[in-house]
């Protein structure tokens, strides 16, 4: 009835209040374009009150739709998948996470693939924990020493933390954060803090994929750097021209590297 009123007489003619068309858009009567221009029109005093809930629901919704979208891709290549390789190495690493210790063990290790290009390090990384309890960032673009911004992380949901691209520097400038230890960490700290936050890491396992990634005196790192790394770091590899995910009938076992 109200878009039919609409086809006969102007709107300026006979302003409605801002509730009609507020009940008209959340029936689905209205899309969001004639509602945003039937809320500026309406004349009603509460409308600019409206037109910002507007808004703000609209972004929310938006924001709600990619993300279903995200999950559902997600969910459609993992279904294409093969299967992944098990490693030895991640078999030994993984039980530091496990409930049996928690409050025992006061830090934990780093997992690290390392690998070419196009290898499925990623895919394999975050299949451990899986998709929805791993939090990825990338670190490709962030200044030395800094980590991508984990503003994101959720603990209750974040079983791990995949860092992508990360480098050397990146890990040994954030030793206690990459330790996932016992006290808060305090990220994007300024002379101000101005946008500094805590986050609490204890037992969320830590994983970086790199192409490289630097780890002896031979790199130019110092000796307790390379000690540290050494100590701290669990490598994975695979031999030249394998990939993480199994190819058709391939039952070869995989061999394991550590630097």
């Amino acid at each position: 009835m109200y878009a039919e009123l609409l086809s006969f007489f102007r709107f300026e003619d006979f302003p409605v209040s801002q509730a009609i068309v507020w009940q008209q858009w959340r029936a689905g009567k209205m899309d969001e374009d004639q509602c945003c221009r039937d809320l500026i029109r309406c004349r009603d005093p509460r409308a600019p009150l409206a037109l910002a809930a507007f808004e703000y629901l609209r972004k929310k919704q938006e924001m709600l739709n990619l993300q279903d979208e995200i999950d559902r891709i997600q969910e459609a290549l993992r279904l294409r998948q093969n299967p992944f390789k098990p490693h030895p190495l991640i078999n030994s690493w993984l039980p530091q996470f496990t409930p049996e210790n928690y409050g025992v063990r006061a830090r934990s290790t780093i997992l690290a693939f390392i690998g070419p290009s196009r290898e499925g390090k990623t895919s394999k990384a975050i299949s451990i924990f899986g998709v929805t309890k791993t939090l990825k960032v990338s670190c490709q673009g962030c200044p030395h020493g800094v980590l991508p911004g984990l503003s994101s992380f959720k603990r209750g949901k974040h079983a791990a933390i995949l860092f992508d691209e990360c480098r050397h520097d990146q890990i040994l400038l954030n030793r206690e954060f990459f330790q996932s230890g016992v006290y808060p960490q305090s990220l994007s700290q300024s002379a101000c803090n101005q946008y500094a936050y805590q986050l609490w890491v204890y037992q969320v396992a830590m994983i970086i994929c790199a192409n490289e990634l630097k780890m002896t005196e031979a790199d130019g790192l110092s000796s307790s750097d390379a000690e540290w790394l050494r100590s701290n770091v669990v490598v994975v590899t695979l031999p030249a021209g394998h990939s993480w995910f199994l190819k058709d009938n391939e039952t070869l076992p995989v061999t394991s590297a550590v630097l």
